[in-house]
């Protein structure tokens, strides 16, 4: 664990060089949002393969919170100064 942790850190720093980078968790998204589980949930947005992997569902759903960010229909919890991560406010603002 501690190595994929380091190497997010260093995915990170390397793409805040040229973008804006969010941190979220795809779990706390998925409830906000109501999903049954991270599948269905997607389905209701995009046509998900049945074969897609946990972490290609995830990926998804980190999708659709970046959505809720554009929309500027988020909240951002943490200390800005130690790091943050990005959750929708609800699931009425893709309506």
């Amino acid at each position: 664990m501690k190595m994929l942790t380091l190497r997010g850190i260093k995915l990170s720093t390397e793409l805040k060089k040229e973008y804006e980078v969010l941190e979220s968790h795809p779990n706390t998204t998925s409830k906000i949002l109501k999903f049954e589980d991270h599948y269905s949930g997607l389905n209701q947005f995009f046509n998900i393969s049945s074969e897609a992997t946990e972490h290609e569902l995830d990926a998804g759903i980190l999708v659709l919170t970046g959505l809720f960010y554009l929309k500027n229909c988020y909240n951002e919890l943490g200390d800005p100064g130690e790091g943050t991560i990005v959750i929708p406010t609800n699931e009425k603002c893709l309506d």
